[in-house]
This record gives structure tokens, C-alpha cells and sequence, in this order.
């Protein structure tokens, strides 16, 4: 395996990656109340916890996303 194919992977696993997190945000956004209300009951919580649980959530997805897709990207490309 050489570089050029790893920086092919891992690019498109940042594309679909980054693909998810706006579909995630934005029925988050789109489906907030609701899905708020449904979780909240299920689990026995507020629905300002789990408002506050998805955002740090979704937070922590982005900076995997960065640390363990984009920057070897980055650092492949730079390689080659």
C-alpha cells in the first residue's frame, strides 16, 4: 500500500464523515423539539440534558473527525 492509496482513504473517509455530521445537524436542527421530547422521555431526563448531551456529542464527533481523518489527509499529502 503506498501513500497516494492511504491519502485516498482517508480523504474520502473525511468526506463521508463530514457528510454525516451535517446530516446530523441538520435534522437535529430540522427535528430539535421532537426528538428532544422522545429521547428525554425514554431515558428518564430533561430535555435540556439531551440538548446539551447531543451538541458535546456532536462536538466530539467533529474533533475525531479532524484528529483521525483529516489530518493524516493533510500529512499524507504532504508526504507525497
Amino acid at each position: 500500500m503506498n501513500i497516494e492509496t492511504l491519502a485516498t482513504f482517508f480523504g474520502w473517509c473525511t468526506v463521508i464523515n463530514i457528510g454525516l455530521m451535517i446530516f446530523g445537524g441538520l435534522s437535529w436542527i430540522l427535528l430539535k423539539e421532537g426528538l428532544s421530547k422522545l429521547v428525554a422521555t425514554m431515558f428518564g431526563v430533561t430535555q435540556e440534558e439531551v440538548k446539551a448531551a447531543f451538541l458535546r456529542k456532536l462536538l466530539y464527533y467533529r474533533a475525531a473527525v479532524f484528529f483521525l481523518n483529516l489530518a493524516p489527509y493533510i500529512a499524507l499529502k504532504i508526504m507525497a
